[in-house]
């Protein structure tokens, strides 16, 4: 595991944690008033923005260990692209399986990706599924025009050209 998404592994612990006291055959008044507790909604936004800070920082700790870059342009892609096709490569081989399943699971938790703001500040931002899915798809189908126009500026076949933008759709 990451050693940057510790703060996903801790509220999947306490989450653990919490169902394991919901299953007991007693609960005491001290229980009873941490779960209510832990039930409120600023727990749950807190716990959505330690799983998204989780997110950003094993989606930036790739991009280093693969590519050398903090956040490699368009990286967002690059992972949701690996993350839905494992068998894709990401800088020079495949993600293993455990950081499929990382990724995976902190998408799960949050219930969506993050992108890159772009410029002036470049800041990731969390997005839903929702929204993502579809930036996704335009974003995939631009790779492909642009091979295009590269495959015809060189006077080659388009299936010539690959990198990792348009090894796959997702």
């Amino acid at each position: 595991m990451h050693t940057k998404t510790e703060p996903i592994a801790y509220w999947q612990a306490v989450q653990s944690l919490i169902a394991a006291v919901r299953g007991a055959d007693s609960i005491t008044p001290a229980m009873a008033r941490a779960l209510a507790l832990l039930d409120s909604s600023d727990l749950a936004q807190e716990q959505h923005a330690v799983g998204v800070r989780g997110l950003v920082a094993m989606m930036s700790d790739l991009s280093e260990d693969h590519y050398c870059a903090g956040w490699l342009h368009d990286n967002e892609h690059y992972l949701w692209q690996c993350v839905q096709q494992p068998d894709l490569a990401y800088g020079h081989a495949p993600l293993d399986a455990e950081t499929i399943a990382d990724l995976r699971a902190a998408v799960a938790m949050v219930g969506g990706w993050v992108r890159c703001q772009g410029a002036p500040t470049h800041d990731a931002a969390f997005v839903s599924l929702a929204e993502w899915e579809p930036l996704h798809v335009a974003w995939v189908a631009a790779q492909e025009r642009e091979r295009i126009i590269i495959a015809t500026l060189h006077n080659t076949r388009p299936e010539l050209l690959t990198w990792p933008a348009t090894e796959g759709t997702a």
